[in-house]
């Protein structure tokens, strides 16, 4: 049998759909979801009306990520500082307002951590950061990533979170990445996920990434007038979409490091916008070829 593991969608329906065609075509039926299925896109309820479908079409087996928590979290009120129109929460607050009822019932249902036994094949441990915690990264070369492996029950990891399509390795123990579907990293614009051959003893991974109308996912941005919402957050979204080389976080933390500069004092979420467009000015993000038009 072969498994399709897709990780990290974020909402981005158009790349998603490029995937699970070429799935389809190659007559795979199971599918492994590692969790963040919808942020910083537009339209969330055509990614998740696909996740639907497919979970009643084939065998699916889903997690939770850390935005699935974030979702949660604030529907209980234990994120209740987000505003529209603010680049660090407009963004987080424009697709939690697009959820339903049974988005958030899905949400609660889907377990941090799962192991997954698929006939006589070993055994795997699927998680969205870490099988320790879910915002964790398992980063190449990382002490705390040898030390997971080392001390790890299963010998393959799936693991999503980085945005970073990849394979970890030590001794017989892997950790595989999928890269993400909805917003890769260096990706050169190409939407990524994994197949999982079965080759007898063991699994052995395939490394997909493809082409698809990134620019279609882009127009849906300013349709939905997320560039208003979430101005700046916006912006760095579609730089990584059109294959700029920096990700959301490199932002952020360049903008509250100048925010502490001038100001002696920077605490997460209330950065001023001032700051955010300095540091994507700095990143060269404001450059024509990456932001919304």
């Amino acid at each position: 049998m072969d498994i399709a593991v897709f990780a990290d969608l974020h909402g981005n329906y158009v790349a998603f759909e490029e995937c699970l065609a070429y799935v389809r075509a190659k007559n795979i039926h199971t599918y492994l979801f590692l969790g963040d299925y919808v942020a910083e896109m537009a339209n969330a309820q055509k990614t998740m009306k696909l996740l639907y479908d497919l979970q009643e079409q084939e065998t699916c087996y889903f997690i939770k990520g850390n935005k699935e928590e974030y979702w949660l979290n604030h529907q209980q009120d234990r994120e209740n500082n987000w505003k529209d129109f603010d680049s660090i929460t407009g963004s987080l607050l424009y697709t939690y307002q697009s959820l339903k009822e049974q988005d958030f019932a899905f949400y609660q249902s889907l377990p941090a951590v799962m192991r997954l036994t698929f006939g006589t094949l070993p055994t795997m441990t699927i998680c969205h950061g870490s099988p320790n915690h879910i915002s964790e990264k398992l980063l190449p070369a990382d002490l705390n990533t040898i030390e997971l492996l080392k001390n790890a029950e299963d010998s393959l990891i799936l693991c999503g979170h980085t945005h970073l399509q990849g394979k970890i390795t030590y001794r017989d123990k892997r950790i595989l990445n999928p890269g993400s579907v909805g917003l890769p990293f260096f990706s050169n614009c190409k939407t990524q996920f994994l197949i999982l051959h079965d080759c007898g003893n063991t699994w052995e991974e395939e490394f997909i990434s493809l082409p698809y109308d990134y620019e279609q996912t882009i127009r849906a941005l300013k349709e939905a007038a997320l560039d208003q919402h979430a101005p700046y957050w916006t912006i760095i979204t579609s730089a990584i979409l059109r294959g700029a080389n920096v990700n959301h976080t490199q932002v952020l933390k360049k903008a509250m490091n100048l925010c502490r500069e001038e100001t002696g004092e920077c605490v997460w979420p209330h950065i001023p916008e001032q700051f955010m467009e300095r540091a994507v000015k700095e990143f060269g993000l404001l450059a024509p070829e990456f932001t919304t038009r």
